[in-house]
């Protein structure tokens, strides 16, 4: 039972774009919330399988009523989900609190955590609390501070990705001789132009593909960034939405597989080639495409019927996909495309919390 669940919460954290191969960069599309969709959500609430209901319970148009309902299941899975909804109530998430370790993690990690749990949760000392705490962006500042005076590597990278960490905190952060501390500080969208300059020339890759993932790094930088000795870093630049048009021509013109996942993952990707690159025959690149926000609703269609079940779910989870094709894919064989639906307006950013739950379910299951 233990190692469903942990095999269940990898894929729903899959599924919601933090490690997916599909996922694409520098997105930050909102899915409207019309009553066809809410209609679907429905639907699928009553869906055979939990991994699919769990991405429901997390999903932000979930209506509240079912969001109570959830959070009384007897299914771990999908009252984690309701744990992580940002737009669970106040009064639920206490009650979330509560009941066992890892959920404290998520209401720790959730935007909308009461800020009486933030102080009781700071008194606990647990470092998987205070890492999730770290990174969440209505954390009060003045415990962001205490945390950030304990010196603590896990808990300095989730302060240093927190969007809302003041800019001295994140400028002294960028001086750390941790290098996950200072890629962190250098992916934030909050970090100040200047920061952004120095660590672009950082000796180690992931502070600078940090840098280069920013979606608030400056053209210039992106350009400089553009002739990276890194072929990573040179794939990053190329998905950031931010990258120059001369540049991203540039990168077109690759035959490299590598390269045209991370142009398709681009919202400003040529038409053209999105179009071009739907029919290839890696499915990976049509995954990318179907992911793309500004993908043309023809070619929607097509990947809507492609064979491959992860093409129609990378399709299923674009924040850009009509309702009708939702409604359609909702009813789909594969249970992953049924899951991508649900996910669909999920933005799961929180990768400390996403870790430090993984890694506490697994101590659980070794018990």
């Amino acid at each position: 039972m233990k190692k469903h669940f942990i095999v269940s919460l990898f894929i729903l954290y899959l599924s919601c774009g933090l490690c997916s191969a599909v996922s694409p960069g520098n997105y930050n599309y909102k899915r409207k919330y019309t009553k066809e969709y809410i209609w679907t959500l429905e639907r699928l609430s009553r869906d055979k399988n939990v991994e699919v209901v769990s991405r429901v319970a997390q999903n932000p148009g979930c209506p509240q009523d079912l969001l109570l309902l959830f959070s009384e299941s007897a299914d771990n899975l999908i009252r984690l989900g309701v744990a992580l909804n940002h737009n669970t109530s106040k009064e639920l998430l206490r009650k979330l609190a509560l009941n066992a370790p890892y959920f404290s993690i998520a209401v720790a990690s959730n935007p909308s955590c009461p800020k009486e749990l933030f102080e009781e949760f700071h008194a606990t000392g647990s470092l998987d609390i205070l890492c999730a705490m770290a990174s969440n962006p209505t954390c009060p500042k003045d415990i962001l501070l205490s945390l950030y005076e304990n010196d603590n590597q896990k808990v300095s990278v989730g302060i240093a990705s927190n969007p809302d960490c003041p800019e001295k905190l994140l400028e002294l952060l960028s001086r750390s001789k941790v290098f996950n501390v200072r890629a962190a500080v250098a992916a934030n969208p909050s970090t100040e132009k200047d920061v952004l300059d120095k660590l672009s020339r950082d000796e180690n890759v992931k502070v600078r593909l940090g840098v280069a993932s920013n979606p608030n790094c400056p053209e210039k930088l992106l350009q400089k960034l553009s002739g990276d000795r890194s072929v990573e870093v040179l794939h990053t630049v190329a998905s950031n939405t931010n990258c120059p048009k001369k540049i991203l021509d540039k990168f077109v013109s690759y035959e490299d597989v590598n390269m045209q996942l991370s142009i398709t993952r681009n919202p400003n990707c040529p038409s053209a080639v999105l179009e071009r690159l739907s029919v290839s025959g890696n499915s990976a690149i049509r995954c990318s495409v179907g992911a793309n926000p500004n993908l043309h609703k023809n070619i929607m269609d097509v990947l809507s019927r492609d064979k491959d079940f992860r093409v129609r779910a990378a399709l299923a989870g674009n924040p850009n996909c009509p309702e009708y094709l939702l409604e359609e894919l909702s009813g789909d064989e594969a249970m992953e495309v049924r899951a991508a639906v649900a996910s669909n307006g999920i933005q799961l950013k929180n990768f400390t919390a996403k870790e430090l739950i993984e890694s506490v379910l697994i101590k659980k299951s070794d018990k």
